[in-house]
């Protein structure tokens, strides 16, 4: 049983805190006793504390927080849609009420929209969207008169896309300075612990060491698919 190599200089800052993060509780659930590692582990404890700090400088994102706000405005505007045709439901006129009732099982067709996660809301708004300004429902928008609510929802819907990718862009920061030397000083012991692990195996059977590399080996296996997902996000696919 091995433990997986993976290339750790390849991995944003943000992925390749999580990386030793997760690591560094697992070695602690399994101990460092039990593994033959407590030298190392005490070292690479402090190294990612100290990574920590200095990750957390350059990864404080400007755009946070403008985000949040044009979500919130977003969840307003879909809300006061929905308020809108809910009220169009006990309209005096057959045709308004009806129009008003299609929309209806069209909103409950996608559920609490705006209690989705961000990226789930996000596209569930956009297909929405699409539906909306389809001809099946063109003459339901226009009868319970939220077109240009619509089309205003539309406008914040987009603008959070852009406001987002940016956001992303900025999380996808290259390391530099000292967080670089603290990546490479986390990375060697890293490897130092791994070898030992190695070397342990080797002499003493993988019995205590199996849960433990299994469950390393799933963070490395779970780290490098987001690696290829943020490779396929930076080329637009």
């Amino acid at each position: 049983m091995e433990i997986k190599s993976i290339s750790k200089q390849r991995l944003v800052n943000l992925s390749h805190f999580q990386f030793h993060e997760q690591n560094v509780r697992d070695i602690a659930f399994e101990g460092s006793n039990k593994l033959g590692i407590s030298t190392q582990f005490n070292k690479y404890l402090e190294a990612l504390l100290e990574l920590d700090i200095l990750i957390k400088k350059i990864m404080k994102n400007p755009l946070t927080g403008p985000l949040k706000e044009l979500d919130h405005t977003r969840d307003q505007r879909y809300s006061g849609i929905r308020h809108i045709v809910t009220g169009y439901l006990h309209h005096y006129s057959q045709e308004v009420s009806s129009a008003a009732n299609n929309l209806n099982i069209l909103f409950d067709g996608y559920g609490n929209i705006n209690g989705l996660p961000y990226r789930q809301q996000t596209a569930a708004t956009h297909n929405l969207l699409q539906d909306l300004k389809s001809n099946k429902y063109k003459n339901d928008v226009a009868m319970c008169r939220i077109k240009d609510l619509v089309d205003d929802l539309e406008m914040l819907h987009n603008q959070y896309k852009i406001l987002w990718d940016e956001r992303k862009m900025l999380d996808l920061e290259k390391p530099e300075g000292d967080v670089h030397e603290a990546r490479l000083a986390i990375d060697k012991i890293y490897d130092e612990i791994v070898a030992v692990i190695n070397v342990n195996v080797i002499q003493s059977g993988v019995a205590d060491y199996k849960s433990y590399i299994s469950q390393l080996n799933y963070n490395i296996d779970k780290t490098k698919q987001e690696l290829e997902q943020t490779k396929k996000h930076k080329k637009g696919e």
